[in-house]
């Protein structure tokens, strides 16, 4: 056992400070963003404490932190002068981490290994035993406890260090309660400012964006979250002198994109002011470009002011809604039932009177939530008015959240697998000296089957083909608003009506439930899709892959015929008017064909007799739908589409052809 880091008594030797410099390593895998590559935060605030806090600063000799998937051999080879080597776990990067440090420390024994962040258990007794390398583990807060560590060393005597837990040389699990939380969040130096980052980015092949935090903590205890293990606690706050000269940073290194990590930006009423100071930045310095946040759990005028000031600013696309579910038993399953459900709609309802974009989140099967509920879920956050984006995650098991507590297993008796980690769009090498990361995944409860879950995603990816890609939007609105039926009958339609004339679509819904199976037999929910070089792969979800291969197949139009069929059905009850549906469907088509997966987004132009554009914008609006049967001339109506939005530009035809 190595004599120095296990906390072994002292000799002579040991208890003298080397006057050699301590050579220092920090291993933060940061997850791409397609062409981006993230700052290392978390290591960036562990380094800039050490260097502005420690007895003598110049006792510690920092080797320039990794964030890239190096050859392991590589790797190593470059950890080879290090004494201390810290590293940052997360969902995307731990098996990464784990193996680097086997293989560091059977190399170098005498390395102590720290290991610190999210991945890590709070009670980490089976965790360290089965990683044996680890040679202490920081749980919350890391930059006090990072450089207690860093100063005990070489003796490595942690009877005094809160916050860590480790195997003792007799074999016995130690484990000390964390620290207070620190208060006074400006006792932390910037990594930014400090100057941590500098040798990073001085590199020239890459762009960075960067994790960004103006606060600490949350109030809200929901249990699928575990928001840096600071829920359910009181938000603490970085200045605002600091936050101004960050951004000013980000403007002058050309930092792209800033992903704010606060729990509930907008709950604040200083936040009004930090999103002036980020449109500031970019209206000076022209960066950062895009700026992406958590919004407030309970919407309030200041949740709407953020997101509408950042959307008008041009810093970002759509204004989030974590709505999560409508559910009331999943929402008390999930301790989310004291957070407005009637401020969301109303959220949603002014973004809509104002023209502002929204996307809605909704988690696929959480603990409390039925197949019958959560199509339910669906159909209702349309009706609200939720038309551009729905996005429907898996609900995963993060390990110091309350949903992994085994009280709350039993309890609701969950059931999960462990699945491959990829992220949308993620491009990878083909190659088997790729190290596979994991994630567990809930698929089962007291609530519901796998085969419900099954079901429930399934429903989740034909939701989005179908409706958020614009191809059955226009015609099942038409149907909600003339006809009386409901956005989740027809959506399930499309899952459970027999098909047997109907072969495209049969063979979509089958291969959305055949992916679900297999993603509970251990198959990654991600397909490797068209558009990858030089011998890599670019994951896509089963939802975007479907849509890719229909836009490019030749049985499209047979698609279309085959949803007016089942549609038609539908709307036998109340059948709308002569020749609307078919108008209907050939304008989604049309949209359909603008997405930006289609090889060609040529503006497409079509006849139609009903005023379709008009009732289309009327919807989105949330006004009422005013349908006309044009006269004496049909209208030419032309799809273009500018960003994420459908134009629809509609005319007379004999104007048309003026």
């Amino acid at each position: 056992m190595n004599v120095l880091n296990k906390g072994m008594s002292e000799t002579p030797e040991m208890t003298k400070k080397t006057s050699l410099p301590v050579i220092v390593g920090l291993v933060q895998i940061t997850e791409p963003l397609m062409a981006f590559s993230n700052l290392p935060y978390a290591a960036g605030l562990l380094q800039a404490y050490v260097q502005n806090k420690a007895q003598q600063p110049n006792r510690y000799l920092f080797q320039l932190t990794q964030f890239e998937r190096l050859a392991i051999k590589t790797a190593v080879g470059n950890w080879s002068l290090a004494h201390i080597l810290g590293f940052s776990l997360y969902v995307w990067n731990q098996e990464y981490s784990l193996t680097l440090a086997k293989a560091l420390k059977a190399s170098k024994p005498e390395t102590l290994i720290i290991f610190g962040g999210p991945q890590v258990p709070d009670h980490a007794e089976a965790f360290l035993r089965q990683h044996p390398f680890i040679d202490v583990v920081a749980h919350g807060e890391g930059e006090t406890i990072f450089l207690q560590l860093l100063e005990a060393w070489p003796n490595n005597r942690w009877d005094d260090i809160p916050g860590i837990s480790w195997i003792d040389q007799q074999g016995v699990f130690q484990s000390h309660d964390r620290p207070a939380r620190i208060k006074d969040l400006d006792l932390i130096p910037s990594p930014f400012l400090s100057g941590v980052f500098d040798p990073l980015l001085s590199r020239r092949d890459v762009r960075w964006i960067t994790s960004w935090e103006t606060n600490r903590g949350c109030p809200f205890s929901c249990s699928f979250c575990d928001w840096g293990s600071a829920v359910a606690s009181k938000v603490h706050r970085f200045g605002m002198e600091r936050l101004e000269a960050e951004l000013s940073w980000f403007g002058d290194k050309r930092i792209e994109l800033l992903y704010c990590i606060d729990a509930n930006f907008g709950m604040l009423p200083r936040d009004l002011e930090i999103t002036r100071l980020m449109i500031q930045a970019k209206s000076q310095r022209q960066y950062p470009k895009v700026v992406y946040t958590q919004a407030a759990k309970n919407a309030t005028e200041r949740t709407y002011q953020v997101q509408k000031m950042l959307l008008e600013a041009g810093m970002n696309v759509s204004a989030t809604l974590s709505l999560q579910s409508v559910s009331p038993a999943a929402l008390t399953a999930i301790r989310r039932d004291n957070i407005s459900l009637e401020a969301y709609a109303e959220l949603q309802r002014r973004f809509r009177q104002d023209g502002v974009s929204t996307y809605t989140d909704v988690l696929v099967g959480l603990p409390g939530e039925t197949f019958a509920s959560f199509t339910d879920c669906i159909g209702t956050i349309i009706a609200q008015g939720q038309h551009r984006e729905l996005r429907l995650w898996n609900t995963y098991i993060l390990p110091n959240a309350e949903l992994a507590a085994p009280a709350y297993r039993q309890q609701h008796a969950i059931e999960s697998i462990q699945t491959p980690f990829l992220s949308q769009l993620q491009q990878t090498q083909r190659s088997s000296a790729q190290i596979p990361e994991y994630q567990e995944m809930l698929v089962g409860c007291s609530s519901y089957t796998r085969e419900d879950w099954v079901k429930m995603r399934a429903f989740a990816w034909l939701t989005t083909v179908l409706y958020y890609s614009q191809a059955l939007q226009l015609p099942m609105m038409l149907l909600h608003e003339l006809c009386g039926v409901n956005y989740q009958t027809q959506l399930l339609a499309f899952l459970e009506a027999k098909l047997t004339n109907s072969p495209v679509l049969s063979q979509l819904r089958g291969f959305f439930i055949q992916r679900a199976r297999e993603m509970l037999l251990g198959q990654p929910e991600y397909l490797s899709g068209p558009g990858a070089r030089n011998g890599s792969e670019i994951w896509m979800t089963p939802h975007h892959y479907a849509t890719v291969l229909l836009l490019q197949s030749p049985k499209l139009p047979e698609f279309f015929q085959e949803c007016g069929v089942l549609l038609t059905q539908l709307s036998q009850a109340q059948p709308l008017p002569p020749g609307l549906l078919a108008d209907a469907l050939h304008l989604g088509e049309a949209m359909f064909k603008c997405q930006p997966d289609a090889h060609k987004q040529a503006p497409q132009s079509l006849l139609l007799r009903y005023n379709l554009a008009e009732c289309h914008r009327r919807v989105l609006a949330g006004e009422p739908l005013k349908l006309e049967h044009i006269r004496p001339e049909p209208t030419r109506i032309t799809v273009t589409r500018q960003n994420y939005d459908y134009i629809l530009t509609d005319q007379p035809l004999s104007a048309s052809l003026a």
